[in-house]
């Protein structure tokens, strides 16, 4: 899984006053489409912080029933990217944070179910909503939502989305490649023994 680390101010983590972990999830069906929730306006992913005790895939897994009424086994949840991003001020809080952010790839045409969510109560607060998106439009829905986004001074959700989103392509090239030298080199031992 590749990692990045953003720590634009060089903190230590001595200097780390609160540490959260997330997990988010890009989750597709068999049309190329993408799930998005849309929270108050603004695109984000599925997901959420992680438990006590809670491994990534089960953390998925909870998060995807909890906003999706979609259930599916921890097992079909992959983690593909880490962000690890260091924040001095936090919000003008005065508190130095680190999050950590693993984002991870998830595929079921199980369609979401609002009577099935259960979101919590700051969720549950917000107009929360879900739509499929074409992935091959992402950036541009990504793009004409900012308005929105800055709007409600969440623009850097929208940065981190098509951030991931570049990454995630880039994962997948390697791993197509991958797939296809390995089947090259199978097809030429094939061809060696024959």
């Amino acid at each position: 899984m590749k990692k990045v680390v953003v720590n634009k101010n060089g903190l230590s983590d001595s200097d780390i006053d609160r540490q959260e972990n997330r997990v988010k999830l890009l989750m597709f069906n068999s049309r190329g489409e993408i799930l998005l929730c849309r929270v108050n306006g603004v695109y984000n992913f599925v997901g959420g912080h992680i438990e006590n005790g809670e491994t990534l895939e089960t953390c998925a897994q909870r998060e995807l029933l909890e906003e999706t009424g979609i259930r599916l086994d921890a097992s079909r949840f992959s983690p593909f990217f880490e962000l690890k991003q260091y924040e001095q001020n936090y919000y003008n809080s005065g508190r130095n944070y680190l999050t950590r952010i693993f984002f991870m790839e998830g595929n079921t045409d199980v369609h979401f179910d609002y009577s099935k969510r259960h979101l919590d109560s700051e969720e549950a607060k917000k107009d929360f909503s879900l739509a499929y998106v074409p992935f091959d439009d992402i950036e541009d829905t990504l793009n004409h939502n900012r308005p929105a986004a800055q709007k409600a001074k969440r623009e850097f959700i929208t940065d981190e989305m098509l951030y991931v989103i570049s990454e995630y392509k880039k994962y997948k090239a390697e791993k197509s490649a991958k797939a296809a030298a390995q089947r090259a080199s199978q097809r030429e031992t094939a061809n060696e023994r024959a």
